[in-house]
């Protein structure tokens, strides 16, 4: 009992001498409560949230300026590789191709004739002028020997001459099949120096054959991908019907000269409706069943067919009997008019026919060694109109890049 009483008066002094302890002089004491004298190491925990939160909203902006500086270095490097595209394709083309080639010099040899030279590279007569205004003023005469410069479409092939003794048993015919080439070209490439195509001695008769070698590695084909960015649908037409809308999108230019011709061939010509095949997807990219197709600039078209001949649903092989010759040869003409076509494949047998049709049409035969590959041999690469496996049912067109 009496050591409780005494606990008790002790604590009692305390709390009497506490409540004085911050009195100052002149003024009156302030009392504490014994709360004032607990442990002052319960204070940082009550601080702990309040801290917490500064940190956490410092966290949020770290986030997001290391977000911005990873976007801009993303940033940075596709402009990086853009830049380093733009350097190689300039280094692999020339400011006069358009950055789109380099330049290739043709050395002209007897017999060539401008029209050749442009069908030779899947170019046009007027690219050749505008290329070489001061030697090619007048395309109808060149000279032998001199150069010309040229943006080729087709790659450009090393050129070698040879001297061909003829054999018993040749004929002029023969060889030039054999060369794989014109009987024409065959004969313009002696300058004058044969009579007679008939006049061919064995053993003594010497020919000047101009051969292709390779392609020149500078001028190598690049890859056919591609995607079409900004893309333009085909609109239906009373000329022709659409086969697969949703393969009918190409690039504007290539949109607008399908319905530009096909306008004209409807309004001058009245045939029948065409079937209008595979453009592009929406977008671009592989499209099913074909290797191209894929950037927009390419386009399979149906022929015109003798009535009650083809049909208006699928692709149907054209031949002398069920094609319309007259018809078809002014679409394909309206195409090759326009000078935006890089090539158009036939099959060699319609080639033929539409070759012919020309030849009635009074085109002259400067342009159609510029246009068509016919009558040159099948296996030789060249012209505007050109023959691939699978193409005597269609046309393949393909534009240039605009």
């Amino acid at each position: 009992m009496i050591s409780r009483l005494t606990a008790c008066l002790g604590l009692a002094t305390l709390w009497g001498f506490a409540g004085f302890a911050h009195a100052q002089p002149g003024k009156p004491p302030v009392k504490m409560s014994p709360g004032d004298l607990a442990p002052k190491s319960a204070a940082p925990q009550s601080a702990a949230p309040q801290s917490a939160a500064p940190k956490a909203a410092q966290k949020k902006p770290d986030e997001k300026a290391a977000q911005k500086k990873a976007a801009q270095k993303k940033a940075a490097l596709k402009k990086a590789a853009a830049k380093k595209a733009a350097r190689r394709k300039k280094k692999r083309g020339a400011k006069l191709c358009k950055y789109a080639s380099p330049i290739h010099e043709h050395l002209i040899i007897p017999g060539e004739n401008v029209g050749e030279i442009a069908g030779r590279y899947g170019v046009t007569i007027k690219d050749l002028q505008r290329w070489n205004r001061r030697t090619l003023k007048n395309p109808n005469r060149i000279r032998d020997g001199r150069t010309l410069r040229v943006c080729p479409l087709i790659p450009p092939r090393a050129r070698y001459k040879i001297e061909y003794t003829v054999s018993k048993g040749d004929s002029f015919s023969r060889i030039a099949k054999k060369f794989s080439l014109s009987q024409d070209e065959l004969f313009a490439f002696q300058a004058g120096k044969l009579d007679s195509r008939g006049k061919l001695r064995a053993g003594k008769t010497v020919l000047i054959i101009w051969q292709d070698g390779e392609v020149i590695p500078a001028f190598a084909p690049e890859s056919e991908k591609g995607k079409l960015a900004y893309s333009a649908r085909l609109r239906p037409q009373n000329a022709y019907y659409i086969k697969r809308p949703r393969n009918a999108y190409g690039t504007r230019s290539t949109v607008q000269l399908i319905a530009k011709v096909f306008e004209r061939y409807r309004r001058k010509h009245k045939g029948p409706k065409v079937i209008m095949g595979d453009l592009s997807k929406k977008g671009g990219g592989p499209l099913a069943g074909h290797v191209s197709h894929q950037d927009g600039r390419d386009v399979d078209i149906g022929w015109v067919f003798k009535k009650g001949k083809g049909s208006t649903k699928r692709f149907v092989d054209a031949d002398a009997k069920n094609l319309d010759v007259r018809r078809s040869w002014a679409l394909v003409h309206g195409f090759l008019k326009t000078e935006k076509v890089q090539f158009i494949f036939i099959d060699y047998d319609v080639q033929q026919l539409l070759y012919e049709e020309a030849l009635r049409r009074k085109v002259s035969k400067t342009k159609l060694a510029q246009w068509f590959q016919y009558p040159r041999p099948k296996a030789r690469l060249y012209g505007i109109v050109r023959h691939w496996k699978g193409h005597a049912d269609h046309m393949h067109i393909r534009f240039r890049k605009q």
